[in-house]
């Protein structure tokens, strides 16, 4: 298999170190271990307490039930449609590769994270590409999507709420995907790590097909527990529950034992994701109004905002790199995604950090623009 360098992880190892206000990153400001603690209630206080015994093993399969049935309460699906793993990456890839051989076709709905089709494209399977955008409000076209099904179409694979954009789909637009797929009796694969954000519903038994992947690293706020899960048909599950012992045996016994917590508190960590979201893109909203220079819709979901700026032959690379430069502020060059003439930026960081972050963006186009 050859891989290509994924563009956006490639830019933030190289230069997150560098910002002053990193608006890269695809998380909601993490969670610290007090602030996770004062969400629990007294009995998981003292459990967490007396965490320092916990022998640091292999995890029991009891501790796998356990989790899996704190992820049954989050898609209100039964125990044997889950498979744990390490997080949404090893999720997505494991899909790729226990469900798709050479013959197949996978279409892919841009833009995304580059993963969702470098991976497939690296296993020699036809990958083809459906681009929503802007000027038609970044909505999926099903009649022009379905131009590009065939009788080897073997998955549809999406993204959201979508990452780059930050949008998510009504139940009408979910509805309509899920009757491509039936028509062609294909998977429907979700990268939903940014389920719980928005009001988006879950694809997670709404089609025999479909396959979804999160984890706890985005709308959690906990991407330093490495811990994600794939739901699926029971076919799918055994076939992914080989695969996976070839891969490791579980996620680590104290990440495992972070996620029940952190499961079992999922109304008060998505309330906090939400509120800061909510409040950072009502700003975003505010600060769009006043900046004829740049433009974008306002995130309903997800973490991220795809923002467009109005300066001629300038690629999104040296707009990013000039921002870091001159105003120390990381963002994502849209080419990362596919796209040129934006940049992709986090609405999860805290208020005041975020409010900072955009005025030095603000700063520097008018720098630009003298």
């Amino acid at each position: 298999m050859k891989l290509v360098k994924s563009v956006c992880e490639a830019w933030q190892e190289e230069y997150a170190n560098r910002a002053e206000i990193d608006m890269g990153m695809a998380t909601v400001a993490p969670l610290s271990m007090k602030e996770l603690l004062d969400m629990c209630d007294e009995d998981t206080k003292r459990e967490v307490q007396c965490a320092d015994r916990l022998p640091l093993s292999y995890a029991s399969s009891m501790e796998n039930i356990e989790l899996k049935q704190e992820i049954t309460r989050l898609y209100n699906c039964p125990i044997n449609n889950i498979v744990t793993t390490t997080g949404t990456n090893l999720s997505n890839m494991m899909v790729f590769e226990t469900l798709l051989e050479a013959e197949d076709e996978v279409i892919c709905i841009m833009p995304t994270h580059q993963q969702l089709f470098s991976i497939p494209r690296a296993m020699d399977i036809t990958v083809k590409y459906y681009m929503v955008i802007e000027y038609e409000n970044w909505k999926i076209d099903i009649r022009a999507l379905e131009k590009l099904c065939s009788s080897h179409t073997k998955m549809i694979v999406i993204n959201y709420p979508n990452n780059p954009l930050g949008l998510s789909l009504s139940e009408d637009e979910m509805d309509a995907l899920i009757d491509l797929c039936q028509r062609y009796d294909c998977y429907l694969l979700n990268d939903e790590v940014f389920y719980g954000i928005g009001s988006m519903k879950s694809f997670a038994g709404k089609y025999e097909k479909a396959i979804v992947t999160g984890s706890l690293s985005k709308s959690f706020s906990l991407p330093g527990i490495r811990v994600g899960w794939i739901v699926a048909n029971e076919e799918v599950v055994e076939k992914l529950k080989i695969y996976r012992e070839y891969l490791f045996l579980s996620p680590g016994r104290w990440d495992m034992f972070m996620a029940k917590t952190a499961l079992r508190h999922k109304n008060q960590i998505l309330k906090r994701s939400n509120d800061i979201i909510s409040k950072n893109t009502a700003y975003l909203k505010e600060w769009l109004d006043n900046e004829q220079y740049f433009t974008g819709f306002i995130p309903n979901g997800g973490t991220t905002a795809f923002i467009g700026y109005k300066i001629l032959d300038t690629t999104s690379r040296e707009v990013s790199l000039d921002l870091l430069e001159k105003q120390g502020v990381l963002v994502i060059p849209g080419l990362a995604f596919g796209m040129d003439d934006y940049v992709r930026l986090s609405v999860g960081l805290s208020f005041e950090e975020f409010k900072e972050g955009l005025h030095r963006i603000s700063n520097w186009m008018k720098a630009r623009k003298g």
